[in-house]
């Protein structure tokens, strides 16, 4: 995770991806910074695809900070009907909405 954030503070998204894809069970902190890179580098539709994928896998739960990155993703791309169905489901699973959360809804 620390060269995927290495990565994201270069704006290397690419090699960001590379680093992602060697990681054999990643984590949600290692697709919200993978998806944070993405979206800094205006990759917002993968950083997106990244984010349904896995939630799609149901490993693992997604938290708060990966819904917020996903919504900077919709933000950037301006898919704000789709930023809406991710609060929706943030409200049906009762996860705490954080001042992030709030400003990327305004």
């Amino acid at each position: 995770v620390a060269l995927i954030n290495g990565a994201g503070r270069r704006n290397w998204w690419r090699v960001a991806l590379l680093r992602f894809d060697e990681i054999p069970d990643p984590n949600v902190v290692a697709v919200s910074a993978t998806m944070e890179c993405l979206t800094k580098a205006l990759q917002w539709r993968a950083a997106l695809r990244l984010f349904s994928d896995f939630r799609s896998k149901g490993t693992q739960p997604v938290d708060a900070v990966g819904y917020n990155v996903a919504l900077a993703a919709c933000e950037a791309g301006g898919w704000w009907r789709f930023a809406l169905k991710l609060v929706e489901e943030m409200k049906k699973s009762r996860m705490p909405f954080s001042r992030q959360t709030y400003s990327k809804l305004m």
